[in-house]
């Protein structure tokens, strides 16, 4: 009875698949939180360009006007950063444009005219940082007095509060590049999910090929829409990039200067238009793998041609029975496999340089002081997370709601081999993802403190504790629910009696 129970449940699949699907639906929450936490980041773990000194110092009193006021930041910032420097009476004594120090990418350097026949006091510096690194746009004010500090000593320097930085604000734009870099990593972690569950989980098996068709049909759309939802979701950033740019240095909405500036005078811009070429090549690839084939006259004279054996055809498959169903679903599904399989060394390449860039233009590779192991770490990190939630969400939304249908008499003995090649992915890539993790998350917080007090250090531990639930969801797929879907594999050719080779066996004793 025991035996005839477990049967049961690995047929009608129930609870199993429930628990697997509630692994995938943690998935999206956890991308949310580690898309949300460059709102809540703090200017020591972005790679935006921050103020932390300027000469002459945010407070001070000096005794005479300065030639050239520099402003110095965190991270290398692009020749579009601007400065503008007013006098006690409001008006603007800048002798020319600002410029980026040749020495120095860190520095910004903005003369003043007639320096000598400024009048004292209390002066003003506007400014508006693009960082070369990740194209975001920062800005913030610095104060001096000449002549006379605020406590009456004349020449005596003081310092004042640090108000150099306007820290990010969650405004409506900033909304919007939280929805949009959200829908980018979501679309980019499902479609790498997809390559690499169909090339190296599905393809090269016999025993899921027919599985591997079925799903590859059902998954050309979800392709077409993550690489549609990856080139829209990178355009729309770059069009909310360029209209924080555009209101920092003129205070309106988004100005075409402002594209021309982040495309071509910052690093992220090099790497976007990359980045936006490997979308559109993998677009072109898909669009390549899934044509139609043939020609398509020929295709319509060949089926008028068999509508008139339509009949007959289906009387011969009633009386073959499914036997020549499953060897012709094999021989279809062989060249299936086959093509996947030679896809796969395409696709996971480019789905690797995607990463690479993000990689390249996060924050790891501009604050660390390693940046050639901060990005390869960086990328491991991207990559091992990509294929663990995206498998995971492949696995859970695709797979298996479509398992029972493609495979009726055997959905768990096919699931129990999947989960048999999955096991040894996710161990790996779970291993990869908490080393980098583990490394990044040291290099944006110094002090165990910052997770409770800073709010970028609570966001951090939110989304850690969603990665542990997720490791203790896995680790019960991975150590409970494939030994128990091994078992009912082994049970169900003994219990079920509507198996094909019990049927098989039936009909031979009644004739």
């Amino acid at each position: 009875m025991r035996q005839r129970r477990l049967a049961s449940q690995g047929t009608r699949g129930g609870h199993p698949y429930l628990r697997f699907l509630l692994l995938a639906l943690s998935v999206s929450i956890l991308l949310f939180f580690n898309c949300i936490n460059p709102v809540s980041r703090g200017p020591v773990a972005l790679a935006h360009a921050f103020v932390i000194g300027s000469d002459p110092v945010d407070g001070s009193t000096i005794s005479t006007v300065p030639r050239v006021v520099r402003i110095f930041f965190d991270a290398p910032i692009s020749p579009a950063s601007t400065a503008y420097v007013f006098t006690p009476d409001e008006r603007m004594v800048d002798a020319s444009h600002s410029t980026v120090s040749s020495k120095d990418s860190h520095e910004l350097d903005t003369p003043l005219m007639t320096p000598d026949q400024l009048p004292e006091g209390s002066y003003t510096v506007r400014w508006t940082a693009l960082s070369y690194s990740d194209g975001h746009t920062t800005h913030g004010v610095i104060g001096f007095n000449v002549g006379r500090s605020s406590s009456g000593l004349p020449g005596e320097t003081i310092l004042g509060p640090s108000t150099s930085n306007i820290l990010p604000v969650l405004d409506a734009i900033g909304v919007l590049s939280v929805a949009w870099e959200w829908l980018v990593m979501l679309a980019l972690t499902i479609w790498i999910g997809i390559l690499v569950v169909e090339g190296l989980i599905l393809a090269g098996v016999e025993r899921t090929s027919s599985l591997l068709t079925e799903t590859r049909k059902r998954a050309r759309p979800l392709q077409w829409l993550c690489l549609s939802a990856l080139l829209v979701g990178e355009l729309i950033t770059l069009f909310l990039r360029a209209t924080q740019l555009s209101q920092g240095l003129t205070g309106s909405g988004i100005d075409l200067s402002a594209l021309g500036y982040i495309l071509f005078e910052t690093s992220y811009g090099y790497l976007w238009l990359l980045r936006i070429a490997l979308i559109l090549i993998a677009t072109g690839f898909l669009w390549w793998t899934t044509r139609p084939r043939g020609n398509n006259n020929r295709t319509r004279r060949t089926r008028r041609a068999g509508r008139r054996f339509q009949k007959m055809r289906q009387r011969i498959t009633q009386e073959t029975g499914d036997t020549k169903n499953e060897v012709s679903t094999e021989e279809n599904a062989a060249p299936t496999s086959t093509k996947v399989q030679g896809s796969t060394i395409i696709w996971l390449p480019l789905a690797g340089l995607v990463l690479l860039t993000l990689a390249l233009s996060g924050d790891a590779a501009a604050l660390s002081q390693a940046p050639i192991s901060s990005v390869v770490l960086d990328w491991l990190y991207l990559a091992a997370r990509s294929i663990w939630l995206g498998g995971i969400a492949y696995m859970g939304y695709v797979l298996l709601p479509l398992l029972p249908v493609v495979e009726p008499d055997r959905h768990s003995e096919i699931l129990s081999l999947l989960l048999r090649r999955f096991h040894p992915l996710m161990l790996g890539t779970l291993g990869v993802f908490l080393v980098s993790g583990l490394f990044l998350t040291e290099t944006s917080v110094r002090q165990v403190q910052q997770f409770i007090s800073d709010p970028y250090g609570r966001t951090l531990l939110v989304e850690w504790i969603l990665v542990a639930a997720m490791i203790l969801l896995s680790a019960y797929a991975l150590f409970m629910l494939y030994p128990r879907l091994s078992r009912q594999a082994l049970l169900l050719p003994v219990v079920n009696a509507e198996l094909p080779a019990r049927r098989t066996r039936q009909t031979a004793l009644d004739q």
